[in-house]
């Protein structure tokens, strides 16, 4: 007799492999899935820390004038005036960046108009608003003789700036 398949003991052994070597592969790649949604999201906050490091920094190095004033019952503020770092366009630009503290929102001011708080409504218009991280617990800038440290800190990240005058 000249036998040419396979017994069914033979198939049966290769299809509890082939389940086998399934499960082991189904539990490898959802690993791996989970593993890469990790990183994913590390990654988004990683980069949303380097936006806002950049940002900080690029306005107060090109800064010409820094007024720090805290203690307001309702927001923290760093008091940037005529800033060649525009994101809104102009050529020189005032801005504010601040802490509401009912809300913990870091917000960033922009204008071409000089800023102080509490804002004019007839000033409205031309001010752009930037909210740069919620639940901001912490957000000081000490100023040196030789140039600035700025803190932000709140419960997803901790941003260090240093720049020189």
């Amino acid at each position: 007799m000249n036998r040419r398949g396979f017994t069914l003991i033979e198939l049966l052994i290769s299809v509890i492999l082939f389940g086998l070597i399934a499960t082991f592969m189904y539990g490898a790649i959802d690993q791996m899935r989970h593993a890469q949604r990790f990183y994913e999201k590390k990654q988004r906050a990683l980069m949303e820390n380097e936006k806002t490091r950049s940002l900080l920094y690029d306005d107060l190095i090109h800064a010409k004038k820094v007024t720090i004033t805290g203690n307001h019952p309702y927001y923290n503020v760093v008091a940037i005036d005529e800033t060649q770092h525009a994101l809104y366009g102009g050529d020189l630009v005032n801005v504010i960046w601040l802490v509401l503290k009912e809300s913990n929102r870091l917000i960033r001011l922009e204008s071409v108009n000089p800023l102080a708080l509490p804002i004019d409504p007839s000033l409205l218009y031309g001010i752009h608003v930037n909210e740069i991280v919620q639940g901001c617990k912490t957000f000081r800038v000490y100023e040196s003789e030789k140039g600035y440290l700025a803190g932000i800190f709140s419960s997803g990240m901790s941003i260090m700036v240093e720049a020189p005058k």
